[in-house]
């Protein structure tokens, strides 16, 4: 879920104006009409990847890009993003920031939640009595599509067991495809039933 584009603005003028504070010469101005636009597409960037961080993150994470960059090239949004994980895998190693962090995602769940695009009981204030919540994988048509296509080139390839003209090695392959399939078929829907029955 994006951020509201006033937040994404907020953000991505946080981190310009810290950066400018830090080291001048590696972040873009954010005054006049093309600080405008730059701020509107780092916002942009961070519309989509902002909301995973709290914004207490950003200024720790430039800092960190600042202290280890090299040379005299600008910031790209990507590093400033690639920085914030950083950071927040060593908050994760401190007891506080860790449960700050917990906080935040927990609140992030109950939004969207709220808002519709997670089935109710993703978020841990609204448990659904032990069943865990189906969430969709973000391209689970595409892995749909993927496993009938394996499905057809596994029927393909099991010709041979059918076919009068095949000789005992393309039979015992196919043979040996079909048990194959049946293995993973089988593995498949105990893994679906399992988390089902959860």
């Amino acid at each position: 879920m994006a951020l509201a584009t006033a937040e994404a603005l907020d953000i991505a003028a946080r981190i310009l104006d810290t950066g400018k504070a830090i080291v001048p010469d590696r972040f873009p101005a954010t005054h006049g009409e093309a600080g405008e636009r730059t701020l509107a597409a780092w916002a942009d960037v961070f519309a989509d990847a902002g909301a995973n961080y709290p914004p207490e993150v950003w200024a720790p994470a430039v800092r960190s890009w600042a202290a280890r960059s090299v040379g005299d090239r600008m910031v790209a949004p990507r590093e400033i993003l690639n920085a914030a994980r950083e950071v927040v895998a060593v908050w994760e190693g401190d007891p506080e920031k860790a449960a700050f962090l917990d906080r935040h995602r927990n609140a992030y769940l109950s939004r969207r939640e709220a808002a519709g695009a997670l089935p109710v009981g993703t978020a841990p204030e609204n448990p659904s009595g032990g069943r865990l919540a189906a969430i969709p994988a973000p391209h689970g048509a595409g892995r749909q599509r993927f496993r009938e296509q394996l499905d057809r080139f596994a029927t393909r390839n099991l010709a041979a067991l059918d076919d009068p003209d095949a000789t005992p090695h393309d039979r015992a392959r196919a043979r040996k495809r079909a048990e194959e399939r049946d293995r993973r078929r089988a593995a498949r829907d105990a893994r679906t039933t399992r988390k089902a029955v959860s």
